[in-house]
């Protein structure tokens, strides 16, 4: 149907124009009208209640979409959700079987980053999918892992929520390590070839500082912890007084040495830390 009043009255008035005007209406203070104008009247009543309704109905439809794309159980974004929603220290009352606090309160929301994956293990032969929940906390802008106590009481709160047949291991991480060895042509009107910083004294670390800023930024923005080797060099070229950068070598501290990744690596804790201590910066 129309969804404009004007829209469906222009075409009821092209159908209506040809009818005559109704007679013996005058006196008593009435007034000639034709049937044209009646029914204008009352379809102008009409179309509005039906407007109004047919509206209701497309925000209603759209909300239930949205909740049935979002909240089928077991989903990747119902779990996040959940965990989000965990508040630290409060208990869950059941409301008509449905389990809630009874105030919100996001100070007690520690949960601030989610990323959701699986995978298949096999134990004593039997071949699980395990669901792994990486989970941080937002400290004055700065990404860090949740306390032990913090843990284990997500944990429960999952285990509360009951997710039958589903195995769940939520994981919460130390910033993982990385670092770069990458080659930069540097225009020597702006960079220092012999120390790597701008010549008007505004960095001393003006390549590090662009790798780090990268990496922060994909922190907060994309919590799944997957790093490719070659992104940074795009932060690294749009500095000034950059006229080339290239990564030669990205690597990852696995607890006692650093690994060479060739194309891109799945960080354990979700989130990394450029050890700028450890990258090597060759100028030309």
């Amino acid at each position: 149907m129309a969804y404009e009043i004007g829209e469906s009255k222009t075409m009821i008035e092209a159908q209506l124009a040809a009818i005559p005007e109704m007679e013996g209406l005058e006196g008593n203070g009435a007034v000639a009208v034709s049937r044209v104008q009646l029914w204008d009247y009352m379809k102008d009543a009409i179309d509005f209640a039906s407007v109004e309704l047919s509206k209701k109905y497309d925000e209603m439809l759209a909300a239930v979409e949205t909740l049935l794309s979002t909240a089928s159980a077991g989903t990747a974004l119902q779990i996040a959700a959940l965990a989000k929603a965990y508040q630290h220290g409060d208990t869950l009352t059941n409301v008509n079987n449905q389990l809630v606090y009874d105030v919100i309160d996001e100070s007690k929301q520690v949960v601030n980053y989610v990323s959701i994956g699986v995978e298949d293990e096999t134990t004593q032969g039997i071949k699980e999918r395990i669901v792994k929940i990486k989970v941080a906390k937002d400290n004055n802008g700065a990404i860090e892992q949740l306390t032990e106590d913090e843990r284990i009481g997500l944990v429960d709160y999952f285990d509360d929520a009951g997710f039958f047949g589903i195995f769940l291991d939520i994981i919460t991480l130390e910033a993982d390590k990385i670092a770069y060895e990458l080659t930069v042509e540097v225009n020597p009107k702006v960079i220092d070839k012999d120390t790597g910083a701008y010549l008007d004294g505004s960095s001393e670390t003006p390549i590090l500082d662009a790798i780090r800023d990268y990496h922060d930024t994909k922190n907060k923005t994309d919590f799944d912890g997957k790093i490719y080797k070659t992104k940074p060099e795009s932060a690294v070229q749009n500095i000034d007084g950059i006229e080339y950068a290239e990564i030669d070598k990205a690597m990852y501290w696995d607890g006692s040495q650093w690994i060479e990744f060739p194309r891109f690596w799945q960080s354990n804790a979700g989130y990394v830390q450029v050890s700028e201590e450890d990258c090597i910066i060759h100028y030309l």
